[in-house]
């Protein structure tokens, strides 16, 4: 909530401070009929103009609406491209009309209301939901439900798009019609249905916050929950990063009605474990998050989820977003919850959720999980419902459930593992690689500021500068930007390099080095402290590259070496609509290729420290098994340290008449340097 002065709002821009006079009725039409059952809001995002205001109100009347509503979200009227570089959601509110006024009307409650355009942003108070978000309405449901937690609706919302969308043009003769306004027409026929084919379960049953408030409380809870279908959780943490910051608190659900808060410090880890494996199925808004604070808490790595909401509601479509915030508009009735805790950081520009008091931050925290919980449920059932009526008509068998399950969820769980692992780098390689590139760096640019007669002022780096100096000396035009000045891109640049200008494929290679330093190899502005040779135009404001994720590990290895260097780095599972993966922080998957800096970037990345064991073949050969490499064994895939804990030296039998082609537990080396002889009912299958 932003603080009032004299009436003035600390956010009111000058655009937004209207005279009296500029103030409207926000009622285009009233249709309220009190003997009907039914009633409806049609809420507007403006004051439309006559001739549209005629078709909108032409087709709720062809549609067979009796008791309505016709009302307008703002009290003004207002220009969209006034509104350009400020917040559309902000003017929603600033200048939001009385309409809520009219939900309820002479003893009868709105049964729906249908937000044009930016209309709903007044409801939500968000635009974490769009108009476009709904234009599925084949397998999905084109409406949502907004409840009475938060701000006291208790109705479904049918979103379309707003007036000039729906209208852009209006001829004499035809009305212009898009898909938009078909989308449109469609709506005002739904919302009319009676009953509408879903409403968010327990809708009749209020949550229940429960905050723990000891140890003994929180073991009493975890064993009061075993064995339960659905568990979901969430946690409150003081950071993003897992090997540098703690969890706060946990928040839990396991029934969908009650959530539980629970301080972190009264978390028996064992017991927790135990309870999560104990579950069916385990999920998260966004587990892996949650995953890797735990494992750094103390938690078993055996502990992970068999689920994730945003990854089947992206497997659902992939086209809409698939965060917390809009499922829980989508497929609960709790949308919005958090805004008001975001309003409460907002205005005490608090970030760090261990400094928010517990009474101010439980009940808002605790609902994620509790929403979580619900949101896995919902979409359980509309994706078994898509599979029902519109099975796979090449491979039936393939449902998208199954794909979901068998084939997203183990690839994520893997993802966990990889993303809390870490990418090993080699910390001494890359300071020598960078030491290099920079010394390179600043002799082609003394090389091209020769070549083209400039001095130490010209910022070779600038591609306005660039542009602005080829045509000074007379080079081919292959384009010009919005300012005029000339395209320096690769397109340009190849045709220079044909044409023989002098100093483009050094400044090419300049460009590609450039980028591999600062995007990969990475530059840190405290480095200028020891290495006070470096040219002041290399120097960052602010570090870049590979060094922004990079964790030191001092116990990790061989700690008297001084420990691992790894890039802690993070994937969106299938995370694209063609479900190819996002990398991010950093991307690993755009390490350059084909230049000659790509071996520099690529060298960097190193294997983890281990230790190997020499597995000898039946004709003496040697081989050599790194101790995080995976054998199967009789139990399964076990890393090598796990099943050749202290042995170094194994014998591979490939003449066994009971299990061909298997590895035996070698000799086990004896004080003396003597091998003994392994047991022989110990064996692993290669």
């Amino acid at each position: 909530m932003s603080f009032t002065f004299g009436g003035i709002r600390e956010n009111t821009k000058a655009k937004d401070l209207l005279k009296p006079s500029d103030i409207l009725d926000y009622v285009i039409e009233d249709h309220f009929d009190e003997d009907e059952k039914d009633y409806f809001i049609f809420l507007l995002d403006k004051f439309p103009a006559e001739d549209k205001k005629q078709l909108i109100l032409k087709r709720i009347r062809d549609a067979g609406y009796r008791s309505y509503k016709v009302l307008v979200a703002v009290d003004c009227k207002y220009k969209e491209e006034d509104l350009k570089g400020g917040s559309i959601v902000e003017f929603m509110m600033t200048h939001r009309s009385g309409w809520r006024k009219d939900i309820d009307c002479a003893g009868t409650h709105c049964r729906a209301i249908m937000a044009f355009g930016c209309a709903m942003y007044s409801i939500n108070c968000s635009a974490d939901i769009l108009t476009g978000d709904f234009y599925d309405d084949q397998m999905l449901r084109p409406y949502y439900y907004m409840g009475h937690e938060i701000f006291k609706y208790d109705t479904y919302v049918f979103p379309v798009d707003g007036i000039e969308e729906l209208y852009p043009t209006i001829k004499s003769s035809s009305n212009s019609v898009n898909y938009k306004t078909k989308f449109f027409y469609s709506q005002v026929a739904r919302m009319r249905k009676t009953p509408y084919e879903w409403e968010p379960m327990f809708l009749s049953s209020d949550p229940k916050f429960i905050s723990i408030n000891s140890k003994e409380e929180a073991d009493k809870v975890f064993r009061d929950n075993m064995n339960k279908y659905l568990v979901a959780f969430d946690t409150e943490t003081n950071g993003l990063k897992f090997y540098e910051n703690h969890i706060h608190c946990l928040t839990i659900c396991w029934d969908g009605l009650k959530g539980y808060f629970i301080p972190w410090k009264y978390v028996d880890v064992k017991l927790f474990e135990e309870n999560v494996m104990s579950c069916q199925h385990r999920t998260g808004a966004n587990p892996k998050f949650d995953l890797k604070f735990f494992w750094q808490h103390g938690v078993s790595r055996r502990v992970n989820v068999t689920d994730a909401t945003d990854r089947l509601a992206h497997c659902i479509t992939s086209e809409v977003r698939s965060g917390l915030k809009p499922l829980a508009y989508r497929y609960s009735p709790f949308g919005g919850y958090d805004i008001k805790l975001d309003k409460w950081k907002k205005q005490t520009k608090c970030d760090d959720y261990t400094k928010i008091p517990n009474d101010i931050l439980a009940p808002y925290a605790t609902m994620d999980a509790l929403v979580t919980w619900r949101i896995q449920c919902e979409l359980w059932t509309l994706v078994d419902e898509i599979d029902r009526n519109f099975p796979n008509e090449k491979y039936p068998e393939w449902t998208i459930r199954r794909w979901y399950e068998t084939q997203m969820m183990e690839i994520y769980k893997e993802i966990c593992n990889v993303e809390y692992r870490g990418i090993y780098v080699n910390w001494e390689l890359m300071e020598k690689y960078r030491c290099e590139m920079v010394e390179d760096l600043r002799k082609k640019d003394e090389e091209l500021r020769k070549i083209w007669g400039v001095d130490k002022n010209f910022n070779i780096s600038s591609t306005t500068e660039v542009g602005k100096l080829f045509e000074k000396l007379g080079w081919t035009c292959c384009g010009r930007n919005e300012a005029g000045v000339y395209l320096t891109g690769d397109e340009a640049m190849g045709t220079w390099s044909r044409e023989g200008r002098p100093g483009v494929d050094l400044l090419a290679e300049y460009r590609t080095e450039k980028t591999s330093l600062g995007s990969f190899v990475g530059l840190d502005p405290a480095m200028w402290e020891t290495h006070k040779d470096w040219p002041e135009w290399l120097k960052p404001k602010e570090t870049t590259g590979w060094l922004q994720y990079i964790y030191h590990d001092e116990k990790d290895g061989n700690p008297e070496e001084g420990g691992s260097y790894r890039v802690q780095q993070s994937y969106l599972v299938m995370g694209t609509e063609t479900y190819r993966f996002i990398g991010k922080d950093p991307n690993f998957q755009n390490i350059p290729t084909r230049n000659k800096y790509a071996g520099y970037v690529k060298k960097c990345i190193d294997t983890p420290p281990a230790d190997l064991y020499t597995v000898v073949g039946s004709d003496g050969k040697e081989y050599n098994l790194a101790e995080f490499e995976l054998v199967y064994t009789n139990e399964g895939y076990k890393t090598a340290k796990e099943c050749f804990a202290n042995m170094r030296r194994l014998q591979f039998i490939d003449n066994d008449p009971e299990h061909p082609a298997v590895l035996r537990c070698g000799f086990d080396k004896q004080e003396d340097g003597s091998f003994k002889k392994p047991d022989p009912k110990v064996w692993f299958e290669v």
